[in-house]
């Protein structure tokens, strides 16, 4: 991936290590990773940036049943390279919630596969086996918390919310609120399926 100066190196390798070492990760995996990566480079065409670079690279490389998996995400960059980490770290957890602020870089990458509505399909069924793996739960379990979770996230995506972001910015996330609703009705789906 040409936008990455960090792929290629000795903190790049651990990281494709860890994302790789879990069979259960679907989708939080190394794929994710280089989608954002492309999505920097390609959708968005972003300067490069060293610290966005270290967050993207980072933040689901603890990707497990525990909570905090952003927090500890950040934690492990902080160990493996303190100064770096200590840069990268506020946009790790931008990753928490994805709310608009003042960058929104990371927060917006992370969901742009939502406005795409084939790729958004196919990541709902990753997202769908990763849950089941992790954590045990059936798919009316899953369709259940899903459709809450993402409900709740497209209400905080309200106009009201997006009206101060620029154009560009507002563009993307009204693009992911899209494919917010669109997750929301796979997940509906998905529990009149299982019940």
């Amino acid at each position: 991936m040409a936008w990455s100066r960090l792929i290629h190196t000795d903190l790049g390798a651990a990281a494709r290590a860890q994302y790789q070492s879990d069979h259960r990760r679907h989708y939080h995996n190394w794929g994710h990773v280089m989608r954002l990566y492309y999505h920097a480079e390609h959708t968005l065409a972003l300067p490069y940036d060293p610290d966005l670079d270290a967050a993207i690279l980072v933040h689901d490389v603890i990707y497990d049943a525990l909570p905090d998996k952003e927090l500890r995400s950040a934690d492990w960059l902080c160990a493996q390279d303190p100064e770096l980490g200590a840069r990268a770290r506020p946009h790790v957890l931008r990753t928490i919630d994805h709310m608009p602020s003042d960058d929104n870089r990371i927060a917006m990458l992370d969901l742009l596969d939502m406005c795409d509505a084939e790729v958004n399909a196919l990541n709902f069924e990753l997202v769908r086996l990763e849950s089941r793996a992790l954590y045990g739960v059936s798919d009316a379990a899953f369709a259940q918390a899903n459709r809450a979770f993402i409900g709740a996230m497209r209400e905080r995506f309200s106009d009201e919310v997006l009206a101060p972001l620029s154009p560009g910015d507002r563009a993307v996330y009204e693009g992911i609120r899209g494919g917010l609703s669109q997750l929301i009705s796979l997940a509906e789906a998905l529990e009149a399926r299982a019940a």
